[in-house]
């Protein structure tokens, strides 16, 4: 899907439970970008730019202007509560293709 430069843009973000942890439950930003010189990112508790749905979706909210022209990724960095790790935490980094090209207007 093609969107214009300037255009303002929602996208969910879902992240299946691990057991009984729910995406509540723990840390994660999220860096949206199409090029690595432009780059936004969004913290969990970041007003105005993220909105839980529920349990297991956010919904971020995107001015394409703030990231710039090409295709649309998202990497999300979340902290896991996992006790096996040092400090209970494992970091788990996972990078998502939207499917969305933020192209210039033609006019």
């Amino acid at each position: 899907m093609k969107v214009y430069l300037g255009s303002e843009i929602k996208l969910n973000l879902s992240i299946e439970k691990i057991g009984d942890i729910k995406m509540r439950d723990y840390d994660f930003e999220v860096a949206v970008f199409c090029s690595p010189s432009k780059v936004l990112t969004i913290h969990k508790g970041d007003e105005g730019l993220i909105k839980e749905q529920d349990d297991s979706n956010y919904v971020l909210l995107i001015d394409t202007e703030s990231i710039g022209i090409g295709k649309v990724k998202l990497q999300v960095t979340a902290q896991i509560p996992d006790t096996d790790f040092p400090d209970s935490q494992r970091k788990e980094i996972q990078v998502v293709e939207t499917g969305i090209e933020i192209v210039r207007s033609t006019v």
